[in-house]
């Protein structure tokens, strides 16, 4: 009887291991197939991020620019407070004929552009890396199943970093 009773144990045992190995296992092919919502949240995070590195070369490309006017501004051979006030004491006669003053002044002109186009990029940027943070949080609480990271500053590369648990996973396709 006690045979009977220790074989009967014994294929419960396997039984339930054979079970829980089951679920577990169907819980882990849920897990590594994201949702409808997941999906989209990542794909939002994957284009919020593509924004802003094209923000970061309209930066760069910004900067760059300034770098030019200040080289023109130089070239006129006063300084951008010397201009200012050379701006503020010209008469409408005298600007025609002062080549420096034209110089000067287009250089004021292009750099009120950039400075504006500049502060617009800025602004969106934070934007975006507040956005970004958001997504980034909520993604974290809704799949605490996968590392995610984001990394970098508004003026370095921003991302956000996917790693998988799971190499079949969609999740390893789906930030490419």
């Amino acid at each position: 009887m006690a045979k009977f009773i220790n074989s009967v144990v014994t294929v419960a045992f396997i039984f339930a291991g054979t079970v829980n190995a089951a679920a577990q296992q169907v819980d882990r092919n849920d897990r590594s197939q994201p949702s409808a919502g997941e999906i989209a949240m990542a794909t939002e995070c994957r284009d919020t991020y593509t924004r802003m590195r094209e923000l970061e070369k309209l930066l760069d490309a910004n900067r760059d620019e300034n770098t030019a006017l200040d080289i023109k501004v130089k070239k006129s051979g006063k300084t951008l407070d010397e201009l200012q006030n050379l701006f503020e004491k010209k008469s409408a006669k005298s600007e025609e004929s002062d080549e420096a003053y034209q110089v000067a002044l287009a250089a004021k002109k292009d750099y009120e552009a950039a400075a504006v186009a500049h502060n617009i990029l800025i602004d969106e940027q934070d934007k975006l890396a507040k956005k970004r943070t958001v997504l980034t949080d909520e993604f974290f609480v809704v799949n605490p199943n996968y590392v995610t990271k984001c990394s970098g500053t508004i003026f370095k590369a921003l991302s956000v970093i996917l790693t998988c648990k799971d190499e079949q996973s969609e999740w390893c396709d789906l930030l490419k």
